[in-house]
């Protein structure tokens, strides 16, 4: 029967968010500052593009939204009246 845990010490404890820190600073820590500012942009590109793509909507949720509004103009109509 175990009476005491082991505890963990700080170093072993470590947020996700960390450890991506500590990889990019890993991959960043030697480039020269020209070299950095290309790797920033792309990145900055790569993100903007996801973004982009993430907020295509498909044929039937556009279908959706438009009966969502057609549902929620029809309500402000019979409620003005």
């Amino acid at each position: 029967m175990k009476l005491f845990r082991k505890r963990k010490t700080s170093y072993e404890i470590q947020d996700p968010t960390e450890a991506r820190f500590d990889a990019i600073t890993e991959l960043i820590k030697d480039l020269p500052r020209a070299d950095y500012n290309r790797l920033k942009d792309a990145m900055d590109l790569v993100y903007n593009a996801y973004q982009k793509v993430r907020n295509v909507k498909t044929a039937d949720e556009k279908e959706m939204a438009d009966i969502t509004n057609a549902e929620v103009i029809l309500a402000k109509e019979a409620k003005n009246e």
